[in-house]
């Protein structure tokens, strides 16, 4: 797992499965406003976009960053 968290978009983006041309996500839904969830052609879950990040408390992301 490896989250990004860009700043000046104001979102973080969690990878579930190794960004490395073998798994790209294909499908995106909408969860809610500030979530997308994006699968492979496999079905298999990609990676989760959060928006708005100053909606959210950060220091649950940054010490889920530490862990991974």
């Amino acid at each position: 797992m490896k989250i990004t968290i860009d700043k000046e978009a104001n979102a973080a983006y969690i990878y579930l499965l190794p960004k490395n041309g073998k798994y790209y996500p294909l499908t995106t839904i909408t969860a809610d406003e500030n979530v997308n969830i994006d699968y492979t052609k496999d079905n298999q879950l990609f990676g989760i976009e959060i928006l708005d990040l100053d909606l959210l408390d950060m220091n649950h992301i940054k010490d889920a960053q530490k862990e991974s």
